[in-house]
């Protein structure tokens, strides 16, 4: 399986998605670097 990358307008409708979609995590300015790595 490869990866995906899905843009969202907000960040809270990134972190909706990602508690939707088995396996995604959000991704944005509010979460620290070292979370994000």
């Amino acid at each position: 399986g490869g990866r995906t990358i899905v843009f969202t307008e907000t960040k809270n409708s990134a972190s909706e998605l990602a508690g939707l979609l088995p396996g995604a995590r959000a991704l944005h300015g509010d979460i620290q670097q070292a979370t994000r790595e």
